[in-house]
């Protein structure tokens, strides 16, 4: 009875083993099988970072269509106040001189100055932080003075909306860049006076600032 118990008990354990052996290589293909499976983490994983590309480029494009500006059109000063409603609202590249008023800076052309009956005066209104851009400098030092200053300037000409500024001016120019800057040759304050009170023939005194000039 022993001897067959040990067969029995043999036989048994032979074929545990046998169980053993004959799973352990389909685990293992298993195993590999899900590892290598085209639709596992690594495609999750580039999925994920077309979709942040994506997103990235979409942002960047925004940002760079935020900061396109119209491209500034060369103009003459004094054809522009002479043809005012051709370039209201429109952005310009043009030259002329800078100089402060009774309240505020005024731009004018030198070969169609301003005089009584013959007002060709332009609010000019500076760019914010406008002393520390290029060119700032040396127009702050020129104006402080009381004196002219020859500019190139790009900016936005506006016209038609009645008198702009406490110095009742006709036209109106938003200056966004300062091209250049240098004294004006001309006599000082040789379009003061000029204005809405025709007797006002002297101005301000040279030692006046205007608004934005301080």
């Amino acid at each position: 009875m022993s001897m067959a118990s040990d067969q029995t008990t043999l036989r048994k354990s032979g074929s545990s083993s046998a169980i053993v052996q004959s799973t352990a290589p389909f685990s293992m293909t298993l195993s590999s099988t899900q590892t290598t499976s085209p639709r596992g983490p690594m495609t999750s994983i580039c999925t994920c970072s077309i979709m942040k590309l994506v997103i990235l480029v979409t942002v960047l494009r925004a940002a760079v269509s935020a900061r396109i500006r119209p491209e500034p059109v060369a103009a003459n000063l004094c054809e522009v106040v002479a043809s005012p409603a051709d370039y209201n609202k429109k952005v310009l590249s043009i030259e002329g001189i800078l100089f402060p008023g009774e309240h505020s800076l005024i731009l004018y052309s030198s070969s169609c100055r301003p005089r009584v009956g013959f007002d060709t005066r332009i609010q000019a209104v500076l760019p914010p932080e406008w002393e520390s851009r290029r060119n700032g400098k040396q127009l702050r030092k020129i104006l402080k003075h009381g004196k002219e200053a020859h500019v190139r300037l790009s900016g936005m000409f506006e016209s038609g909306g009645g008198r702009y500024g406490q110095d009742a001016v006709r036209f109106r120019f938003v200056i966004s860049e300062i091209t250049s800057v240098e004294k004006a040759p001309y006599g000082p304050a040789s379009a003061r006076g000029v204005g809405h009170k025709a007797d006002n023939t002297q101005g301000p005194s040279a030692s006046q600032n205007p608004q934005g000039a301080q």
